[in-house]
């Protein structure tokens, strides 16, 4: 992350510093042996934008400056297979199963590599997300799933006990939406843990 001398600057009338110094944040990311680099401007309108996305993860950061202070958030967001522990407790056959959607957001003394991120949210899930899968995988995938049912409550207790055991990461948000596949309803759940930035303007 460095500050950039180019940007332009802007004056936020709502922000608790007043003047704001422009700063571009800008993050060297590999991901699945792909280099990427995404850039944030603060204080113009090119810090709103979409998140990238990677092999269906979405990644994204919001950074902020104030003075010679500077706060930084990365965001993962990656989707997760649950199945139900209920279902299975009381069904004779089989148990139902539906995608997660989990977004983890840290704040952290040092970097953190991305793959760590996803590897926790996968790992917390009862399995991984795969685009293309042949029989004998497919098999393997659901029986796995099966073998480790999560309500989304556990998948974020689960998310949150290895952020927990970190040793760079100063605070955190873990949420979990599961998109239910026999009710009409999703079902969420969400733990924050740390030491939040204070309050600033946008």
């Amino acid at each position: 992350i460095q500050h950039d001398p180019t940007a332009r600057g802007n004056r936020d009338e709502g922000h608790e510093c007043g003047d704001i110094s422009a700063y571009a944040f800008s993050c060297e990311l590999l991901v699945n042996g792909r280099g990427l680099r995404i850039r944030r401007e603060v204080g113009t309108q090119a810090s709103f934008y979409e998140p990238m996305n990677v092999d269906g993860v979405h990644i994204w950061f919001d950074a902020a400056a104030c003075g010679k202070e500077s706060d930084f958030v990365l965001t993962v967001k990656a989707m997760v297979t649950t199945l139900c522990p209920c279902s299975k407790a009381i069904a004779i056959h089989g148990a139902h199963n539906q995608r997660g959607e989990v977004t983890v957001q840290i704040r952290s003394r040092k970097p953190v590599w991305i793959e760590d991120l996803i590897e926790i949210i996968e790992s917390s899930a009862s399995s991984e997300l795969y685009a293309l899968l042949k029989r004998q995988d497919e098999k393997a995938v659901t029986e796995r799933a099966y073998e480790n049912p999560v309500f989304v409550e556990d998948l974020v207790r689960n998310a949150a006990l290895k952020l927990n055991a970190h040793p760079d990461v100063t605070w955190y948000k873990v949420e979990a939406e599961n998109h239910e596949s026999i009710h009409n309803h999703n079902a969420y759940a969400c733990l924050e843990k740390g030491q939040p930035a204070g309050k600033r303007g946008r």
